[in-house]
């Protein structure tokens, strides 16, 4: 049978997805939490210099505000030719953690992503230029208990340059680095976290918008 349609967005520097009959209290609470713990990790570690440190931290602040450790999504380096391998890598990491159906749905919702012209310019100007990008996929589907399964796939990618041979081009690798876990949400036990990640989040949108007006046009020479 195939999977019901999913709702996809892109937040931050996360690429979530919900399967259907997850409620907007629940996804409003996912995705305020996403955001609030991917702040406090840009917060503490550099994510493309302590990637490691970093998406630890990420995950820490799920733990800390309500959800529940379900299983560790195990690290990994994989090495791809190309961004159309990249789906199937999300696919099968997520799937070896017991989770067909998040699988498929992760790599689903990086597919359509790949597909926009966007991203596949980035991509094309990626592989021409060696340079890091991190970023999270995160499946989230509705069990049949009412608890939500989240998924957290966590990705570094770093192009390589091979050796370059006699009379031909460099080969270019993308090196992976895999790490998340599974996390349930339930809208009790996030209920005593709503109001501090809330907060936290309009308190650094604030200082963000402070921010931008502070900064002066520069005045024209004469």
């Amino acid at each position: 049978m195939a999977e019901a349609r999913v709702d996809t967005l892109l937040t931050g520097q996360n690429l979530v997805t919900f399967s259907s009959g997850v409620s907007d209290q629940e996804k409003n609470d996912i995705l305020d939490c996403l955001n609030y713990t991917e702040m406090r990790a840009d917060r503490k570690f550099d994510r493309q210099h302590a990637w490691k440190r970093w998406i630890e931290r990420y995950q820490a602040g799920l733990f800390n505000s309500g959800f529940k450790l379900g299983g560790v999504l195990e690290s990994n380096v994989i090495r791809i030719q190309h961004r159309r391998e990249l789906p199937e890598v999300v696919r099968s990491s997520i799937q070896s953690t017991g989770s067909p159906h998040l699988g498929v749905q992760g790599r689903s919702a990086l597919e359509a992503m790949l597909r926009s012209s966007q991203v596949q310019s980035f991509f094309e100007d990626w592989f021409s230029t060696v340079r890091a990008e991190a970023f999270q996929v995160v499946p989230c589907r509705k069990a049949s208990n009412g608890q939500i399964e989240v998924m957290v796939c966590g990705l570094n990618m770093l192009v390589e340059t091979a050796t370059k041979a006699w009379l031909t081009a460099p080969r270019l690798t993308m090196e992976i680095h895999v790490n998340g876990g599974s996390y349930l949400y339930d809208k009790k036990a996030f209920e005593p976290y709503r109001e501090k990640v809330q907060s936290t989040l309009e308190r650094y949108s604030r200082l963000y918008f402070d921010s931008l007006m502070s900064v002066k046009p520069a005045m024209p020479s004469t």
